[in-house]
């Protein structure tokens, strides 16, 4: 059997509260936001083998709040390409050969058709709950998103970053 990848380690030091791992964290993930990691990203994974993934970008924003005090509209919205960076990085550390992108495919999509979205600072977006979008007497008047708005240029601007 083969043994974890070192990023495991390194990520269970940090959830234990190791100042060592954090630093080492932050030391990472400044080098990953500056780009010294994108050739990196760019090796595949190999053809003979099952690959298997993860939607992971909530612990990429835990990381991220903790490090860097992001919150989550920063983290999702702020700049595409350090969202695409420290999450395929996260997927590295935990072994993950075949990176992918993935994004709050539900929050988006609500936020994208005009739902009022709460951003808050450690956990993903969502529907703000005390301002629906629709309920039984207005469903049908729902509209088609506007593709030019700002959730579906962000994620453009992450696909393209990828």
């Amino acid at each position: 059997m083969n043994s974890p990848p070192a990023g495991i380690a390194l990520l269970v030091q940090w959830q234990a509260g190791d100042d060592t791992a954090q630093k080492k964290l932050l030391t990472l993930f400044d080098a990953v936001i500056e780009g010294e990691f994108d050739a990196v990203f760019q090796e595949s994974a190999k053809s003979d083998t099952v690959c298997v993934t993860t939607s992971l970008h909530l612990m990429t924003l835990t990381m991220l709040n903790q490090l860097y005090g992001l919150n989550s509209k920063e983290f999702y919205k702020g700049d595409p390409e350090r969202y695409v960076r420290t999450t395929l990085m996260t997927q590295r550390l935990l072994g993950i050969r075949k990176l992918t992108l993935g994004w709050p495919v539900y929050a988006f999509g609500a936020e994208a058709l005009g739902q009022a979205t709460m951003y808050p600072d450690q956990h993903a977006p969502g529907a703000d709950p005390g301002d629906s979008l629709v309920d039984r007497n207005n469903w049908y008047k729902l509209e088609t998103p506007d593709f030019e708005g700002e959730v579906p240029r962000v994620i453009e601007a992450m696909l393209a970053s990828f």
